[in-house]
């Protein structure tokens, strides 16, 4: 059958065929093209049916041009879960063979309601672009032979020359006809391009060389609350104030429409605020063009804008919900922060009275001593790292910093902090909720700890409100080549469709008053903030799957080992104590350490001997703050490090400390290798 398929008689009778229809000269019907062949490849190929579609690119489908298969669908998606054969065939660019739809677990739902059996599909290619499909169908199981599958393509391959020569005609056509349009609206009269210049919706300004305004239309009038005639001869600084997005003053010289005056360039989609006489703000999105003269010279500027008011509030309205969100998830964790903290203290206070009453005796257990030790440390250690999630989860959103997370870590975290959602309170409401978290392989990869912690709290809340009887909520962290994947998933009530294709909406929720509809949208953003991808799998009555895939961090250079010198090292703290504390865990190491209790004290020493180091305190009472004593330091001992050691270091922004004279910070309460890495730069 392949030779026959492949013989010159069967190029012959195809060449014909597209000949004939392209005989009369005038631009080729697409439709009137694919009805022939398809008739031809169910005629001349023993086959039960063919279907010819192509692109409709404002729908991103396949749509039908000719099939003689009844009940063939009109248009085809190309989602995965939809395109079948053809689909598959078109996103490829590969022909597709399915000999049996009864196993293929890649048909669409449609291919099965046409009762085949087999099919051959190939795509339309021009160059290295696909523009439609082919395909044929037989509804006996057939073997479809090599020489099916090249004379099928050789088909697609002329009639897509052909359907290009169809494109390219209906392109300049439509081109004609804009031409056209545009001619007349250019022919049309002074009166009728005035009328339109005051209808138009979008305000227009129209300023000289010297930067005044000639002309102004209606609906600039009304945006700027001002007369057209009052606003004429006027420089618009004079007319009205302007201001940036964050609500700073706009000079003169850096408005668009005097940009594009002495630059000659466009400045387009310049978002600004103006004062009207009555004291409102709006907002104006502006694109102002340069209109060169004889000279090449701007001679006058046409600025264009629009009244983007309504949407910054609704932007403003966003963020206010956005934080009321991020609110109601922080006041769940800290409440889990309260229960943990009281556990480290009652750990910390009852071993430490075990410590005492040891050392009190004459003679005691050394291993008992030492351990109740190691348990005060690690509550001690324990408590702090919980302090600072809360405090970094609570930290106002910045740019994404480059820092290495291992998201194996993080989910641990992320299931201490939800805690008081998914253990205290399901137990409060006779439900029980467990959460396993597992990890293979290194999950190491670059972003936010701070917004992915968001986003997967996110995640475990919904998990939990989709578990009214209580249930499990599986997290796990794997490694897949390059890329690390994370699924958060559980077994509750899934959602139908309808549901599913919204749950990232802005404002979409389920849940009435008790959601507000940003927690998914919330977490799409910051999963393509760090360049990943979210899927989602669900079933009603069975349970849901969020599956996030991030690229995998490159492997750290390796470190080399630093060489140990002694330091002479000041530490600041208004808090006696922890100054000595710091030069006793130092003073070990060799390094010698001498202590102040204020900023003014500390200013003192410095002047009567140098030091490679200062550690100080943020606040220490009424004198000089660590900020401060930082910027005196830089400008006085620029050779000197400033390191800070205070109980707000996770809510500190390390770009801003840099910027104010900090070199590093260390967050209370610290242990010795702490101290240990802070000074290893010096």
């Amino acid at each position: 059958m392949a030779d026959r398929m492949i013989s010159e008689g069967a190029r012959a009778r195809l060449r014909q065929l597209l000949q004939s229809l392209l005989a009369t000269g005038a631009p080729p019907d697409p439709r009137a093209l694919a009805r022939p062949v398809v008739d031809y490849l169910r005629d001349s190929l023993s086959v039960d049916g063919a279907a010819l579609a192509w692109l409709n690119p404002d729908t991103d489908c396949l749509s039908l041009l000719a099939a003689n298969l009844a009940c063939h669908p009109q248009s085809i998606r190309l989602s995965p879960s939809e395109r079948g054969a053809a689909g598959l065939a078109f996103t490829s660019h590969q022909p597709v063979i399915v000999e049996n739809y009864a196993v293929w677990s890649e048909a669409a739902p449609w291919e099965r309601e046409l009762g085949i059996t087999s099919c051959l599909a190939v795509p339309i290619l021009v160059g290295e672009r696909a523009v439609g499909t082919m395909a044929m169908y037989s509804t006996v199981q057939r073997d479809f032979a090599s020489g099916d599958v090249e004379f099928l393509s050789l088909i697609a391959t002329q009639l897509g020359v052909v359907l290009e020569i169809s494109r390219l005609y209906g392109e300049a056509e439509r081109r004609r006809i804009e031409a056209d349009a545009l001619a007349s609206a250019l022919a049309a009269s002074e009166h009728e391009l005035r009328s339109l210049y005051e209808a138009i919706s979008c305000g227009i300004l129209v300023r000289d060389a010297s930067g005044c305004v000639a002309e102004v239309n209606a609906a600039a009038a009304e945006i700027f609350g001002i007369p057209a005639e009052e606003l004429r001869g006027r420089r618009s600084e004079d007319a009205w104030p302007a201001f940036r997005e964050d609500g700073s003053a706009l000079r003169p010289e850096e408005r668009p429409g005097l940009i594009a005056l002495k630059t000659g360039q466009t400045v387009r989609n310049f978002t600004m605020g103006i004062d009207r006489p009555s004291g409102e703000r709006r907002w104006l999105q502006i694109t102002s063009v340069p209109v060169p003269g004889p000279d090449g010279r701007p001679y006058k500027v046409v600025s264009s804008f629009i009244d983007v008011t309504a949407r910054k509030e609704a932007e403003r309205q966003i963020e206010n919900l956005a934080q009321i969100e991020k609110l109601r998830a922080l006041g769940q964790m800290a409440s889990s922060v309260a229960h943990d903290l009281n556990q480290y203290l009652a750990l910390i206070t009852g071993h430490a009275d075990l410590a005492l009453q040891a050392l009190d005796r004459d003679e005691y257990d050394a291993g008992a001593l030492r351990e109740s030790l190691r348990v005060i440390v690690q509550a001690s250690t324990d408590g702090a790292e919980t302090i600072r999630n809360l405090l970094t989860f609570a930290r106002p959103p910045r740019e994404l910093p480059t820092s290495r997370i291992v998201l194996g870590e993080l989910l641990a975290d992320v299931v201490r902090l939800t805690a008081p959602r998914w253990r205290d309170a399901a137990q409060a409401e006779g439900r029980e909720v467990k959460v396993d978290v597992s990890v293979v392989g290194d999950t190491t990869i670059e972003g936010s700890p701070e917004s992915l912690r968001e986003a997967f709290a996110n995640l475990v809340f919904n998990a939990v409100d989709a578990l009214p009887e209580g249930g499990i909520i599986r997290l796990i962290a794997r490694r897949r080549s390059d890329r690390v994947e994370v699924e958060v998933s559980d077994n509750g009530t899934g959602m139908s469709e309808e549901v599913r294709a919204r749950v990232f909406e802005p404002f979409f929720t389920t849940k009435g008053e008790r959601g507000t509809g940003l927690g998914l949208p919330i977490v799409l953003s910051v999963v393509q903030q760090h360049r990943g991808e979210i899927t989602l799998e669900t079933r009603l009555g069975e349970g849901t799957t969020f599956r996030l895939v991030f690229p995998a961090a490159e492997p750290p250079p390796p470190r080399a080992t630093p060489t140990r010198t002694s330091l002479r090292i000041l530490a600041v703290d208004d808090e006696l104590p922890l100054a000595k504390l710091i030069a006793l865990m130092l003073g070990a190491d060799g390094h010698t350490v001498e202590l102040a209790t204020s900023g003014e004290e500390a200013l003192r020493i410095l002047e009567q001997q140098p030091f490679d180091l200062v550690i100080s305190d943020v606040g220490m009472g009424a004198g000089m703050n660590g900020w401060q004593l930082a910027e005196v330091v830089r400008a006085r001992y620029p050779t000197t490090r400033f390191c800070l050691a205070t109980g707000w270091g996770a809510q500190i922004d390390p770009d801003e400390a840099r910027a104010r004279g900090v070199d590093a910070i260390v967050a209370k309460p610290y242990r010795i290798a702490d101290l240990r890495r802070l000074i290893s730069g010096c």
